[in-house]
């Protein structure tokens, strides 16, 4: 299920790692083994499971091109790894509330990254 960040903030449950993962988005073509990438950070709960935070940019139709204010999906998860995972770097942060650290993204006005022209740019938001 996705949320936005502002619904996070009072979140109480606990952060015991950050996990910074590289996904795979699947091959560029039919005839090319070379694959674009995604980035994303999971939380992983004290309790089980984790909680997503994706960084992307949305089509704009009525202006043929992608919209470069980012938008952050939060997304409750019951796994700790993404079947997408090429490569993922964890980090402690125990005794961390979700709402604490999407205060400190909000606060740090990280869910309005602006994305690149051509909608990436995620790696730099991680």
């Amino acid at each position: 299920m996705t949320t936005t960040i502002d619904k996070l903030l009072n979140d109480g449950r606990i952060v015991t790692q950050a996990r910074v993962v590289v996904h795979t988005t699947g091959p560029l073509g039919p005839n090319t083994p070379m694959s674009d990438n995604h980035w994303s950070i999971y939380l992983l709960l004290a309790a089980g499971g984790s909680l997503r935070l994706n960084m992307r940019a949305d089509w704009d139709e009525a202006a043929e091109a992608w919209d470069t204010t980012g938008i952050l999906d939060c997304s409750t998860h019951t796994y700790i790894q993404t079947n997408s995972c090429i490569e993922y770097w964890d980090y402690p942060v125990p005794g961390i509330s979700i709402g604490q650290i999407c205060t400190l993204l909000w606060n740090k006005e990280r869910d309005a990254y602006e994305m690149s022209g051509g909608g990436s740019g995620c790696r730099y938001w991680v």
